[in-house]
């Protein structure tokens, strides 16, 4: 196409795209979302059932977040497989090829989709589901607030010196961002398996990169990073710039290369 990018044609694929995953996605996105309602009821008419004694019933801040932790994880791991896995079928593929938009305007939509749209419905689930927990589950003691707190007290530390001024909010969504971005390539890439070949690929480029930081250290001089070190611990401003910008390319760069690999991916399937 000739125009890479058209407001109306983008618009027209966006509400196709978030039709598409509404369809392929939706209940399972719903039922992700509910997980920790879900496990309340079934701990509760455990409790009830097997103890004989509801008000042995209990469910806690920590429970909560660690129920919706595995639930990110899943909907990570799920989602791009679910909406986007059938781009490597010979039919539903070319289908998704022929469609009148530009690679441009679907890898866009497919942007939106997965790192604006998913992770947004997942926060208003698990938002609602919070309040209620607070108002209706006994036990159900802590706050989100205090630990924000607490992180904020710990990662900024005083007023001369920050951890980092990268917010929580949009570290957070950085890292929803890259890891869901990992698996959308590998939805994309892989004809089958696609989930657990994304792991392992995960873990073999790890595995590379550990090998080659290690040999990095191995071959430069360590008195010279341990005087570098050294001059840059005794700077706190020092060390909250370098922190600072570890922090941001740590989580920026990723997410460029893992963009633009997608983008390319898109650009050049065949069937």
């Amino acid at each position: 196409m000739k125009n890479i990018f058209k407001l109306d044609r983008f618009g027209k694929f966006l509400a196709y795209d978030l039709n598409n995953t509404w369809n392929q996605y939706g209940l399972s996105l719903l039922i992700i979302g509910l997980t920790p309602t879900i496990f309340v009821v079934i701990n509760y008419i455990m409790n009830v059932v097997f103890l004989g004694n509801e008000s042995s019933f209990s469910y806690g801040l920590g429970a909560f977040l660690a129920i919706t932790a595995i639930a990110i994880m899943v909907a990570i791991i799920a989602g791009p497989q679910k909406i986007y896995g059938h781009v490597t079928d010979k039919k539903a593929g070319s289908d998704y090829i022929l469609v009148p938009a530009s690679t441009f305007e679907k890898f866009s939509s497919m942007m939106v989709n997965v790192c604006v749209v998913i992770p947004i419905a997942l926060f208003i689930l698990f938002g609602l589901q919070y309040a209620a927990f607070k108002i209706c589950v006994p036990g159900f003691n802590g706050g989100i607030s205090d630990i924000i707190s607490k992180i904020h007290e710990v990662t900024r530390g005083n007023e001369d010196f920050h951890v980092s001024d990268f917010s929580l909010a949009m570290g957070s969504w950085a890292v929803w961002t890259q890891n869901i971005l990992i698996f959308t390539l590998g939805a994309i890439f892989f004809k089958k398996s696609k989930a657990a070949k994304t792991i392992l690929a995960i873990m073999c480029v790890s595995f590379v990169f550990s090998m080659l930081t290690a040999g990095f250290f191995q071959i430069v001089d360590a008195d010279s990073f341990e005087e570098l070190f050294k001059r840059l611990f005794d700077n706190p401003k020092a060390v909250q710039h370098f922190v600072n910008w570890f922090v941001n390319l740590a989580l920026i760069v990723p997410n460029a290369v893992l963009m633009a690999l997608i983008y390319l991916r898109l650009k050049t399937i065949k069937h």
